[in-house]
């Protein structure tokens, strides 16, 4: 496959990856054929340099040799993930050493994917694409799981503000209809003190008993506004019963009225 077809999804002047490797020849060997992939590519020599320049540089990717003078490439690779600062950056090792074990010390020391030299241009070129196709697949969903938090504190936050409101609702009607029954209960009973008066005209009788009737209804809508508040409030329980649904679609309409 060609370099075009490998690298086609991506824009790779957007991806700086960073070689690290004593050798002369093997670094110009891997930078000017990622080079002219379209990486930018950044070199150092020596564990100590190379560790400076992913601090501050951020790579997509490091590509680092084994066999080093002073810290060696495992060593540098603890120390890069270590670091806050450089501990996701995936590292492919770069290693003529071919033994089990030290492939699977590579992995342990936090090696994502390993190369042999000499460097096969169309292997160093396919592990690089994976990584970043990994890379980007794991920021996606770190992105993804940033959002599902926040959006389960937003509604957190929502749920909590929903329910201050409907508690204060909840204290508004009690403290309302207390305030409506207690001089409601007085005209009724005034009315009903007036129903026994022998010496109201009928007419008068008329207006005391529609006084009382009025005062009736409005004191069952404060009574009925008043459990559904409680209700809402999940402080009564409800029972079933049986109703005559005729007479209860009488009552709806009465209150409706």
């Amino acid at each position: 496959m060609s370099v075009t077809a490998k690298t086609n999804e991506f824009n790779l002047k957007n991806y700086t990856i960073l070689i690290i490797d004593d050798n002369p020849t093997n670094l110009r060997v891997a930078f000017d054929y990622l080079e002219y992939c379209g990486f930018t590519i950044l070199v150092s020599q020596d564990g100590e340099s190379g560790l400076k320049r992913a601090k501050y540089a951020h790579p997509k990717i490091i590509l680092l040799d084994v066999l080093m003078p002073g810290i060696d490439g495992f060593e540098t690779c603890c120390r890069l993930k270590a670091d806050p600062a450089t501990k996701d950056i995936p590292v492919i090792f770069m290693t003529a050493l071919s033994s089990t074990e030290d492939q699977v010390k590579g992995f342990e020391v936090g090696g994502v994917d390993y190369v042999t030299k000499p460097l096969q241009h169309e292997q160093l070129l396919t592990r690089i694409i994976n990584h970043l196709r990994i890379q980007e697949l794991t920021e996606k969903l770190q992105l993804q799981n940033q959002e599902l938090k926040q959006q389960a504190i937003e509604l957190a936050k929502a749920k909590e503000a929903a329910e201050l409101a409907s508690q204060a609702k909840s204290e508004f009607l009690s403290n309302m209809t207390h305030e409506l029954r207690t001089p409601l209960n007085g005209i009724l009973g005034y009315a009903q003190i007036l129903q026994r008066d022998k010496t109201a005209s009928p007419k008068q009788k008329h207006s005391i008993d529609l006084v009382y009737q009025c005062g009736t209804h409005l004191l069952n809508l404060i009574n009925d506004i008043l459990e559904l508040s409680k209700i809402e409030a999940r402080k009564m329980e409800l029972l079933p019963k049986e109703i005559h649904f005729p007479t209860f679609l009488i009552s709806v309409v009465e209150i409706c009225r």
